[in-house]
């Protein structure tokens, strides 16, 4: 790392940035640029980094551990990241302009419903399916996150930043979601957050069961009052697909059928093999955010 700038917005709301950096000697004095936005607690971590390779610079740009649940809005948006121009190196003098640039967000998206999704919104109706959901749970998530991703795990082209691989950090801890965020006891839409996790996949009940970030559902089928809990794993029932937790997706699960009563405990469902569940899971990634971004 050789010089941290902080952006300045030029006209408010209007998405323009400049910042200040040391100028190049001369023509062959090229650098790299990595944005980072919404980053928290001020830039102090970057003091005494100079001369720090990317590596060290991202194993030094960690969030806090979280204890409770990841929640984000206008007072505690998304840090989000950025390699303007593809990553190539540019000359840095008082005409450098290095145009919009995509940001990604730190974090992934969990949503999870029953029966069917709609076509339009975030929004699933039960369908058919007898199954009434009370409560969500992720264990082995996460407990922090990084701001900028591994080197390696991302792609740049055409403007475009691309994640390829997690880049997980840190403790793990078993993460809720009661009724409250559920709503009809039919989905949970935009309300969970995760730190990006690697699943270590083989297959659904391989010998990393039990190491993998799995989700677990609480609900009542039937019409009955006992409240059972499956396992849900990110593949999909259909295809055999499996997914890693990565940045700036959301991953979106449908419940397409319970038949029966699940484990009496949550501990039992994430331990055993899923049963009396089925489901679909596909995963996108958010639009990129352009910001222009002057130096």
């Amino acid at each position: 790392m050789r010089h941290v700038g902080i952006g300045t917005e030029n006209v408010a709301g209007g998405g323009k940035y400049s910042a200040t950096l040391l100028q190049s000697v001369d023509t062959n004095d090229k650098y790299k640029f990595v944005v980072l936005a919404n980053f928290p607690n001020g830039y102090g971590v970057f003091q005494g980094m100079t001369g720090k390779s990317y590596a060290a610079v991202q194993q030094a740009c960690l969030s806090e551990e979280v204890s409770g649940n990841l929640g984000f809005d206008t007072d505690n948006c998304f840090p989000m990241f950025g390699i303007p121009k593809d990553g190539t190196p540019e000359v840095i003098d008082e005409t450098l302009d290095l145009g919009s640039v995509s940001l990604v967000r730190a974090v992934a998206r969990v949503d999870i419903g029953i029966g069917k999704k709609d076509a339009n919104t975030n929004t699933w109706s039960k369908n058919g399916v007898k199954f009434n959901m009370t409560q969500i749970q992720i264990w082995k998530s996460g407990k922090q996150y990084a701001y900028m991703p591994l080197e390696g795990s991302f792609s740049s082209a055409g403007g475009a930043l691309t994640i390829t691989a997690p880049s997980p950090v840190g403790a793990v801890a078993t993460k809720a979601y009661d009724n409250t965020y559920i709503t009809s006891g039919t989905y949970c839409a935009e309300k969970i957050y995760l730190p990006e996790a690697d699943l270590q996949w083989g297959s659904v009940y391989d010998t990393k069961h039990t190491s993998r970030l799995a989700i677990i559902v609480g609900g009542k089928y039937n019409g009955s009052q006992k409240e059972t809990f499956y396992r849900v794993d990110l593949t999909n029932d259909q295809t055999s697909e499996t997914m890693n937790i990565l940045r700036n997706h959301v991953y979106q699960l449908t419940i397409k059928s319970v038949t029966d009563d699940g484990y009496d405990t949550a501990e039992l469902a994430y331990k055993s093999v899923p049963k009396n569940i089925g489901f679909t899971a596909v995963s996108y990634t958010h639009l990129t955010l352009p910001t222009k971004l002057i130096v």
